[in-house]
């Protein structure tokens, strides 16, 4: 099987893990953040201090001796520190990129979305039922998810995630979509598309982008979702105080 070949298109599913699987799921999606912002603050630092750029190669050599000393380390599969170590190499590249709207990266917070990566030779899919299908991960065994729709081709890759509610997995499939040709057209015809995350994009692959908000602005906003935070947080406070006092009435 050649895993060579890149996924390009993706499917998402609900997982149900154990109790056990979870935690364990969980233990994993801290340590690909914690790797992700030490290997990122490695670039960062290589590159200030000696003008050194680090590549995922260097970084995987240093992810091995890590392993050696770290218990919790190398409990997290050795593939899936990898992938991890690809993202941030593939993040640097589009940032590289002059025609690719991403910006430098950035460091993974440690209140977002927790996510394991997978190559698509550690995992193994099948359906089980009608509604049920389980991945077998490393480590953990299978893991069952709701088979919502078809997979639609062969797996390449996969990422366990939990968005603070519900477990899901991403599967990165590759269904042999062929690349449609270019129509003939004059050469001085150029399709030009509005959109919000580019804000001009070119048929002939040119973009443009600018910043739709003022400094003062991006402050402001971020002082307002502070506010909506702790306003969300104290209205939880005060319910749980409600519900509580609520039971001491009816006792």
């Amino acid at each position: 099987m050649m895993w060579n070949v890149k996924a390009d298109t993706g499917r998402r599913y609900r997982l149900y893990p154990t109790e056990d699987q979870a935690q364990r799921l969980a233990s994993w999606g801290h340590t690909c953040r914690w790797l992700y912002n030490t290997a990122l603050e490695q670039r960062q630092f290589a590159w200030q201090q000696r003008k050194v750029t680090l590549g995922v190669t260097a970084q995987c050599a240093h992810l091995t001796e890590a392993r050696k000393d770290f218990d919790w380390v190398a409990d997290l599969p050795a593939q899936s520190g990898q992938q991890v170590l690809r993202q941030i190499e593939q993040a640097y590249r589009n940032w590289w990129d002059p025609h690719h709207p991403a910006g430098a990266p950035t460091r993974k917070r440690r209140s977002g979305r927790l996510s394991v990566p997978f190559p698509g030779q550690a995992i193994a899919v099948r359906r089980v039922s009608r509604r049920w299908g389980v991945v077998r991960l490393p480590k953990i065994g299978e893991v069952r998810f709701r088979w919502s729709r078809p997979l639609g081709g062969a797996v390449r890759n996969a990422v366990v995630s939990f968005d603070g509610v519900a477990w899901h997995v991403g599967f990165g499939v590759h269904i042999d979509v062929k690349t449609p040709e270019a129509h003939a057209q004059p050469a001085t015809v150029v399709g030009v598309d509005r959109g919000v995350k580019v804000a001009v994009a070119m048929s002939d692959g040119r973009m443009w982008n600018r910043a739709f908000t003022s400094p003062g602005q991006e402050r402001e906003l971020a002082r307002l979702k502070s506010k909506a935070g702790r306003q969300e947080t104290a209205r939880r406070k005060h319910g749980t105080k409600t519900s509580n006092r609520a039971r001491k009435i009816r006792a």
